[in-house]
């Protein structure tokens, strides 16, 4: 009985994060204690601390997974600014199309976005959907894979949701397939400024039976990758692929202990062969636009103080040096001499 209530109860809401130090006591991965050397740029850099305590935070946080949730009752986050272009803002009032996302993350990356252009300080705070993500109020933008990457596509005519935006709408299938495509200009910037202009754009998917549109941000995967993805692909891809040509086989083995934790831990479904997250493609960083009215909106979450995240090391984009860098490490280790050494 009380383990059906547990199983049943994760599925209503995220975990708490696992302690850190407690988890690398209880791991003894090769390398996972140098993940943040990886990431080290050079002295003018954060330090391979700060990288390596940003990996340990975002990879044991339960909220940043690979792929949407599927919690009965997701919890998401949302990046409020207290004051925002010189009007207040009440994170646990209603307000028309907001923003949120199942992961912790993303969240802090707009928080830093907002406190840096002047919208700031800017606090994440927590709020609970009442509906899963595959809900039929809930809109899921058709998505395709790049590498490890997750990007939004367009929708097609034959789509059922087309057929659903022109039933709901009196529309022709092809009005209807641009009406749903409004969903993207709304990504690339387009944002309604004021209630009518929300209701205007938002209608017909309104109309539709649609409360949320779910998609993945791709600009936020290629410029923002966290430095925990960044720090799987320079030692899924990168480190194999650096690592002197004797000593490939002997460098994936080595950090196949470690990229396992972090396949685990963020939910990433398998490897890439063929790039790297992180430079070449990019963690799926996914984002929820609630579009209808307050009954459905997510319900603020009073007992979780909200908090201004400290960002330092938390974003990397990676390059051939770091992948270097993990190669490097694993033949030192593996007492395979310096990799430069071609004696």
């Amino acid at each position: 009985m009380g383990e059906a209530f547990e199983d049943a109860f994760a599925l209503l809401k995220i975990r708490e994060a696992m302690d850190p130090r407690a988890f690398m006591e209880e791991n003894d991965a090769p390398g996972l204690d140098r993940l943040g050397e990886i990431l080290n740029n050079g002295p003018e850099d954060y330090s391979a601390n700060v990288f390596q305590d940003a990996i340990l935070e975002q990879m044991l946080d339960p909220s940043n997974q690979y792929d949407l949730t599927d919690a009965k009752t997701p919890t998401l986050y949302r990046a409020e600014p207290m004051a925002d272009y010189g009007k207040p803002h009440f994170p646990d009032q209603f307000r028309r199309g907001r923003f949120f996302s199942p992961q912790k993350l993303t969240a802090e990356q707009y928080s830093q976005y907002q406190t840096k252009n002047d919208r700031g300080p800017s606090y994440v705070h927590q709020y609970e959907l009442p509906v899963p993500f595959d809900d039929e109020s809930v809109l899921q933008v058709p998505t395709s894979k790049y590498g490890l990457s997750i990007r939004g596509d367009g929708f097609d005519i034959d789509d059922p949701e087309v057929a659903r935006m022109a039933e709901g709408n009196d529309y022709s299938l092809e009005e209807a397939l641009k009406a749903i495509k409004r969903w993207n200009s709304v990504y690339n910037g387009f944002t309604p400024r004021s209630n009518e202009q929300h209701l205007e754009t938002t209608e017909s998917f309104r109309n539709a039976g649609w409360d949320n549109i779910v998609w993945p941000e791709t600009a936020s995967q290629y410029y923002y990758p966290p430095s925990a993805a960044s720090a799987f692909g320079a030692i899924d891809w990168g480190a194999k692929h650096e690592a002197q040509y004797g000593n490939r086989k002997d460098v994936d083995k080595y950090w196949e202990p470690a990229r396992n934790v972090l396949m685990e831990q963020l939910g990433i479904p398998e490897r890439d062969s063929r790039q790297a997250m992180g430079k070449h493609s990019g963690f799926p960083q996914w984002a929820n636009w609630h579009i209808g009215d307050e009954d459905s909106a997510p319900k603020y979450q009073s007992d979780k103080d909200p908090y201004l995240p400290d960002m330092k090391g938390k974003t990397r984009r990676t390059d051939y040096h770091n992948f270097s860098a993990a190669a490097n490490i694993a033949e030192q280790s593996l007492g395979l001499g310096d990799r430069y050494d071609r004696s």
